[in-house]
């Protein structure tokens, strides 16, 4: 049985710093921004996040696993999510309960992952998402 995971809304810079680790750690399978965040920058962006961006640090027998990040684009009245799962935790469940948890509270989810990113791409197809476009190196997913 995989342990469940439990989410905390990220509101203190010491929550954004282990942002910045996870995300510095898996920073070259996200399909927007891939340079390393500096300390400077992520205190930046600690004090000038914007209000449609949410995230959540995903944690499992004490320990920080992941984070969740949802972007709520009223332009395409969807939101965007981004989940990263530290390396030395995958394949363990916790993609998909971090997964579970936004369809649980945002509708409808939007994710764009690189083709050639295949557990991330089985991963939301495992969680009900289905493929709703592509481009010449991401594949769009939705679910609701």
């Amino acid at each position: 049985m995989v342990d469940e995971v439990k989410f905390k809304l990220a509101t203190s810079l010491v929550d954004f710093l282990h942002l910045r680790n996870i995300r510095n750690e898996a920073r070259f399978f996200l399909t927007n921004n891939q340079s390393h965040i500096s300390i400077y920058r992520q205190l930046l962006f600690y004090f000038f996040k914007p209000s449609n961006l949410s995230f959540f640090l995903a944690t499992q027998g004490g320990f920080v696993v992941g984070y969740l990040g949802i972007t709520h684009d009223k332009s395409k009245n969807c939101f965007l999510v981004t989940e990263v799962v530290r390396e030395d935790f995958r394949g363990m469940g916790i993609g998909i309960q971090m997964l579970d948890f936004a369809k649980d509270r945002y509708s409808p989810l939007v994710a764009e992952i690189f083709k050639d990113n295949k557990p991330s791409i089985n991963l939301h197809l495992k969680a009900g998402f289905r493929v709703s476009g592509e481009t010449l190196n991401l594949i769009k997913m939705q679910y609701g």
